[in-house]
């Protein structure tokens, strides 16, 4: 019995169609559950341990990052002789001289339900670059440390809030007398009853406020006074009178100008001129001999109040 070609055909294309769904499932595979990347697989990489006096809960293959950028992963984590443990990590060789001797390490978890990771901090360039093998040291994040500051902040605060409530409760400073005593509600009722007794007042009685409230006729006569006062100004601005002439003519502005340089220029002449005025004022020896003789003459005149009889004589017959 002689196969059919075209079956033989057909079995051969679905065979080529199942590995090929097949090794599309693999490489899905590999993508989505093996947490290092594919190219680490087929390029070679260094090893360097991370010693940690407790690992936390880390767990191997678990992630290592360099400034948040993941450049290996945790290949083996053990004993060490003098204590705590000794991770083995496996980095890509390019990375490593960007690991300076004065790194160090931390065990971190993203968030509060992610797998940790080790993320390592590059030192200080001028120390220079680690080797393959060396060790550097770690310690451990833990992800609560913020949140229990945070919990033991919020308690303080509640704590401090339900005091400051206790003591509102039994009346104690301003504001517990404020919620506690009716005194401060009594008097602000008297008081609102009073203001509505005088807006009555004010509304409809007798008063000057009643009136100022409710007749209009102060309201004409301000606005009368205000239309004489715009009709004052405009005569004064536009009229021929005395004010009008003050406003718009220069003449007065010129003359007082002039009076101001002649009073200016009259006492330059005088402190520098050689006329009496100007010589009492600039001559000191001559200024100090006009003062005594002004305080002579005052002193001869309290004498003459104080003793008449001394310098008047009067005689009849």
């Amino acid at each position: 019995m002689q196969t059919n070609p075209r079956r033989r055909v057909t079995r051969w294309a679905d065979l080529k169609t199942g590995l090929f769904v097949s090794v599309a499932l693999f490489l899905l595979f590999i993508t989505l559950f093996i947490s290092a990347p594919l190219s680490a697989l087929f390029h070679p990489g260094t090893y360097l341990y991370v010693k940690v006096d407790n690992v936390g809960g880390l767990r191997v293959d678990a992630s290592v990052l360099l400034d948040g950028f993941q450049i290996g992963t945790l290949k083996r984590i053990g004993l060490a002789a003098s204590g705590g443990e000794l991770l083995r990590v496996k980095i890509g060789k390019s990375y490593i001289r960007y690991i300076y001797r004065n790194a160090y390490a931390q065990i971190e978890a993203p968030s509060f339900v992610g797998s940790k990771v080790i993320a390592i901090y590059r030192g200080d360039k001028q120390c220079g670059p680690v080797k393959p093998g060396d060790t550097i040291p770690a310690v451990i994040v833990d992800p609560m440390r913020d949140v229990n500051k945070v919990l033991a902040s919020a308690s303080g605060v509640a704590g401090r809030v339900d005091s400051m409530i206790t003591s509102i409760e039994h009346g104690k400073g301003t504001l517990g007398q404020l919620v506690i005593n009716p005194e401060l509600y009594d008097r602000l009722t008297l008081s609102v009853s009073q203001m509505a007794e005088l807006l009555t007042a004010m509304q409809h009685g007798n008063g000057s406020f009643s009136h100022i409230v409710n007749d209009s006729l102060l309201y004409h006569k301000l606005i009368a006074s205000v239309n004489q006062v715009g009709l004052l100004l405009d005569s004064a601005r536009n009229g021929s009178g005395t004010s009008s002439h003050i406003i718009n003519d220069p003449t007065l502005y010129q003359h007082a100008i002039d009076a101001v340089d002649r009073v200016s220029v009259l006492i330059e002449q005088i402190q520098a001129g050689p006329g009496p005025t100007g010589t009492a004022i600039s001559n000191k020896p001559m200024a100090d001999d006009m003062r005594n003789v002004v305080k002579d003459l005052d002193l001869l005149i309290q004498d003459v109040k104080k003793n008449p009889r001394r310098y008047f004589s009067i005689h009849i017959f």
